[in-house]
């Protein structure tokens, strides 16, 4: 639940929540959904993805491999990501 409560979130990070109930592409994501994603997302992804998903967290220049702006790049890879990590990153 947590895994695809985040990856809902990591799709939509900057899209506001109003705009996703009519979303014809993707799912409707409740606002249970969306709190849910939100508070995993702060608590394990925020620190090098950014607060606004831009990939510029605190940890970001830490890290050998830049992490994904969400902002840019969404959709499935982002779903993929989240659920299988990516190799060679902290994600793994």
């Amino acid at each position: 639940e947590e895994l695809a409560a985040l990856a809902a979130y990591g799709q939509r990070v900057g899209i506001p929540l109003d705009t996703m109930k009519h979303d014809r592409v993707r799912p409707a994501v409740t606002p249970e959904q969306h709190a849910l994603g939100a508070q995993v997302y702060a608590a394990n992804c925020a620190q090098c993805h950014g607060d606004r998903g831009d990939g510029q967290g605190w940890a970001a220049h830490q890290i050998d491999v830049p992490p994904t702006n969400f902002r840019l790049q969404r959709g499935a890879r982002v779903a993929d990501a989240v659920r299988n990590g990516v190799e060679g990153t902290m994600m793994a």
